[in-house]
């Protein structure tokens, strides 16, 4: 799953074009190059990614509450102060026996005013709590971007498969009305001389009705199937790559409790949610620490010819260094958001526990599905050759007389539906392989790999 990670932080940023662009052509390719496709237009993942920017900016943001806190300011006023009543001002002069003495009513003059605080905290629960819970959420988007990718993989190996399951059923189904056809013409031939009853040909007519009822139906499977491929990658889509004729399918390695095991330590969505839990607690601890003291270091440098009020002052330069101390008193709305906060960590338990009971059983369901699914091949494949044969012997039987049509049409109806478990337990197979690995933990693109490679090379 690395290297998928990898993959779309690299191409995710070509989400924006890709959704403006209006008319594309029909999406043509194999597997791999239809993943591609969902790596640019799919929202989940550019949603995933946007997400995992957010917490990251999130994370710098707490983190820089513990560093150095600065701040300069300058402050230029030109002052003017009215007396309600005049009064004599006395001012030095050349002559310190006789001083100067005026009267003022009004006074005006330019101030300023520079400060410069360094402010570094020393200790604040609260914040040191906030950089940990922010850490945690950061953990839970990087698991949450590779939960959405490796989601998306198998869902895309689904729709895929579906596409060309139902492209399959839809030529069994055109192979089939072509073989009853002839089947219902060679039974009005030999009705037309007296061969055979009317009940054969009316039941070949019947059955041709049926497979025409089965062909529309299997006409708009494929359309549906191919709208919910359209979903996610953006485009329409065209002709898709199939199987090869000769292949030899992934092997379903391990026991179930190695991939119980592994799901436990590897699944995205369970770490996601542990990390969520995390962060829960450190939420609690977030919350809990507003009724703490906070202790900082603060050092001021102001220079100023300005006194309070804005009073005109000989200029002067002042320096202090002091420790700021802060006691919470009477906090009853920090009680409150510790209650509320202590509520969300013991959801986020609950969240992870339902969480740990769905990883394990949707594993368990993918090793499960994926035995049977492996097992059905072989019982399909060897079914489909028995029928094949079957089918074969009646269409003999029948042109000799020694079977009816019925016989026939039943044979090939077997035959047809033989072909098409076959396909289904096939294309079952690698998606369940595919979500085995996901659930566990060990999705790379290597797995894709493996599963395109039985696809035709175009």
């Amino acid at each position: 799953m690395r290297h998928l990670f990898t993959a779309v932080l690299a191409i995710c940023h070509l989400f924006a074009c890709s959704l403006a662009q209006a008319e594309q052509a029909a999406l043509k390719g194999d597997l791999a190059a239809v993943y591609q496709k969902a790596l640019k237009q799919d929202p989940r993942v550019y949603i995933a990614v946007q997400e995992l920017r957010l917490s990251k900016a999130r994370n710098r943001g707490a983190r820089a509450q513990l560093m150095p806190q600065a701040s300069l300011a300058a402050n230029l006023s030109d002052n003017r102060v009215d007396y309600d009543e005049p009064f004599i001002r006395t001012t030095p002069s050349s002559n310190p026996f006789l001083p100067n003495r005026e009267t003022v009513a009004r006074e005006e003059y330019d101030g300023k005013r520079y400060s410069a605080v360094v402010r570094q905290m020393l200790f604040n629960w609260s914040t040191i709590a906030a950089k940990r819970r922010a850490k945690q959420q950061l953990k839970q988007a990087e698991a949450a971007l590779s939960d959405v990718m490796s989601m998306m993989l198998v869902d895309v190996a689904e729709r895929y498969f579906q596409v060309l399951l139902a492209d399959s059923n839809l030529a069994l189904t055109k192979d089939e009305l072509e073989l009853v056809e002839q089947q219902r013409l060679q039974v009005q031939t030999m009705h037309d001389r007296q061969l055979v009853p009317v009940t054969n040909l009316l039941e070949a007519q019947a059955r041709a009705d049926q497979v025409r009822v089965n062909l529309i139906e299997a006409e708009n499977q494929a359309a549906l199937t191919r709208e919910s491929l359209t979903e996610i990658i953006g485009v329409p889509v065209g002709a898709l790559t199939g199987m090869k004729e000769s292949f030899t399918l992934p092997k379903l390695e391990q026991g179930l409790a190695y991939w119980e095991a592994a799901a436990a330590a590897n699944n995205s969505r369970w770490e996601a949610s542990r990390k969520a839990t995390a962060a829960a607690k450190a939420g609690l601890q977030e919350q809990r620490g507003a009724l703490y003291p906070s202790i900082s270091l603060v050092y001021s440098h102001q220079v100023s010819d300005l006194g309070f009020d804005n009073q005109q002052y000989n200029e002067r330069e002042t320096r202090y260094v002091a420790a700021d101390i802060s006691m919470p008193f009477l906090q009853g709305s920090s009680y409150a958001r510790v209650s509320e906060a202590k509520a969300l960590y013991h959801i986020a338990l609950a969240q992870q526990a339902a969480t740990r009971r769905e990883v394990l059983r949707r594993t368990r369901e993918a090793w499960l599905s994926s035995r049977s699914s492996r097992q059905r091949i072989d019982a399909a494949a060897a079914s489909v050759a028995s029928f094949t044969k079957t089918y074969d012997a009646m269409s003999k039987g029948f042109s000799l007389g020694t079977v009816t049509a019925t016989d026939v049409l039943e044979a090939l109806a077997d035959k047809t539906r033989a072909e098409r478990d076959y396909q289904t337990a096939l294309y079952r197979y690698l998606v369940t392989w595919l979500a085995l690995h996901r659930e566990g933990g060990l999705l790379e693109s290597s797995h894709l790999d493996q599963v395109n490679s039985l696809l035709l090379t175009r």
